[in-house]
């Protein structure tokens, strides 16, 4: 072979080998309503979890890290228990059956509402509902309830647009129709509900793909979040009780209508912002 020819050659293999990595996954429909069943489907893979995590908070005021248990169970149970250096309880989420309790063990209250994003948002600064939260914890996006109108393939993705009356999503989806980017635009910029979610540190769980970390955004109100996994069981059989704490002696009970809880997801350590 010439000279010439092998240079030839060795292009065509590059420019091939360039089409390979700017191909979308071969298993994802270019078909936008098909593309987004195919999320649907994938989101059904893993349906509860359990773990250690670490959190990562950031807001205007307060940022710090805590160590916290939770579980989650799909559609919308929730369990975060924050601890401190010692392994002691500072906070108990929990939302279950359209209930949401708080329990604060520094001030022994326990904070009680309607499972609300409105109330949801009161503790954990973040414009999603129990709901949404369970399901990012259990690794995937929420999809808004609309209309998927354009699938457009990327290098090693798809990118998939959902329109519902004034919200839009626009999703990253990889190989297996798992999601590894979402945005979401409230009045097609940043208001009130905007978010954007990433997830990263992907690995084999129990046989299924499972991202270690998930970082979500916000900037009405202004938050920055990362969950980063320690530890994580996928599809564990989750107690129903786990979801409704018992309440322990001794401790005052607060409806969640008469009063502003404060911030007991802020890391117990978290230093307010100077001025």
């Amino acid at each position: 072979m010439t000279r010439s020819r092998l240079l030839a050659s060795l292009l065509a293999l590059a420019a091939a080998a360039g089409c390979v990595r700017r191909a979308p996954p071969p298993d994802l429909s270019l078909d936008p309503p098909t593309l987004a069943a195919q999320v649907r489907a994938a989101q059904e893979r893993v349906r509860s979890v359990r773990g250690q995590v670490h959190v990562r908070i950031e807001t205007p005021e307060f940022s710090g890290t805590v160590p916290a248990l939770v579980a989650a169970e799909l559609p919308d149970r929730v369990l975060v228990q924050t601890v401190d250096f010692f392994g002691n309880s500072v906070a108990v989420l929990a939302t279950a059956d359209g209930a949401l309790s708080l329990y604060d063990a520094r001030a022994k209250v326990v904070y009680r509402g309607a499972a609300t994003p409105e109330n949801l948002s009161r503790l954990v600064p973040l414009p999603i509902s129990p709901a949404n939260l369970a399901r990012i914890l259990c690794g995937s996006a929420p999809l808004v309830p609309g209309e998927a109108v354009s699938a457009e393939p990327g290098r090693g993705f798809v990118t998939l647009t959902i329109e519902a009356g004034k919200r839009s999503q626009v999703l990253q989806i990889g190989a297996g129709a798992e999601v590894q980017r979402a945005s979401v635009r409230v009045g097609g910029g940043e208001g009130k509900g905007s978010y954007d979610l990433e997830f990263s540190g992907f690995d084999a769980l129990e046989g299924l793909r499972f991202p270690g970390e998930a970082k979500l955004s916000a900037e009405q109100p202004r938050v920055r979040m990362r969950l980063a996994w320690a530890d994580a069981e996928l599809n564990a059989a989750l107690d129903a009780r786990t979801f409704s704490p018992r309440v322990p002696a001794g401790v005052r009970v607060v409806d969640l209508s008469q009063t502003t809880p404060p911030a007991l997801l802020v890391p117990p350590d978290a230093r307010p912002h100077p001025e």
